[in-house]
């Protein structure tokens, strides 16, 4: 959209400006006036755009099952905080606009971690044997993690994690309990872990002795 606005609406706009002015001509007001609006689209559009920069450190927003929505709600949320620095540009300062933004991101952030916890909660006691984690291990973790990866492209096992056995397993149960919760591996999920099967596995992490 920010690119559309500068390409198709305020270049071409400041061309014909240039142009009028050169031609001694004045130019048009309307054109003028969409190429400011179109500006200030823009300028609403820069902290969402610095969210979205950046969002690919954070795989427990991208990765949720409601991804679309806290982009959503995150885009509107950054926006809304422009507000605040476009009206102490001139000299008004309203605090409360950062305040309620800062709410609205703490409400959010508490909605995803509840969405967490209700997922874990659904659970109940189903539990994992080691047999059965394993096999998902097999089936979700060794295209990458194994001694030689059947991966495309990748020649070593990643950080040199290896799960071929259950005492290798041990060895990183703590950080692959982390980037499992955190919805980092599988790498986009391309080998289709469902939601169940990730919680399971989160919970036979931690229980793994």
């Amino acid at each position: 959209i920010m690119v559309g606005n500068v390409f198709f609406g305020i270049i071409p706009l400041q061309r014909k400006f240039v142009k009028a002015i050169n031609a001694g001509e004045l130019p048009d007001a309307e054109g003028l006036r969409m190429a400011k609006l179109r500006s200030t689209h823009n300028n609403y559009f820069t902290l969402p755009v610095l969210f979205c920069m950046i969002s690919n450190h954070y795989p427990f927003l991208y990765g949720h099952r409601y991804n679309w929505l806290i982009l959503i709600a995150v885009c509107l949320i950054t926006a809304a905080a422009r507000q605040f620095f476009n009206l102490r540009h001139k000299g008004i300062v309203k605090p409360g606009i950062l305040v309620g933004c800062a709410a609205l991101f703490v409400a959010l952030m508490g909605a995803v971690q509840w969405d967490s916890l209700r997922a874990q909660a659904q659970l109940g006691a189903v539990q994992l044997s080691d047999l059965e984690a394993m096999t998902l291990i097999n089936t979700h973790c060794l295209g990458c993690h194994a001694s030689t990866p059947s991966f495309p492209g990748m020649t070593a096992p990643p950080l040199g994690v290896i799960l071929t056995t259950l005492d290798a397993v041990r060895l990183h149960k703590d950080k692959a309990k982390v980037v499992l919760a955190a919805n980092y591996m599988p790498l986009g999920n391309l080998t289709g872990l469902t939601p169940e099967q990730r919680q399971q596995l989160v919970q036979w992490f931690g229980q793994l002795q």
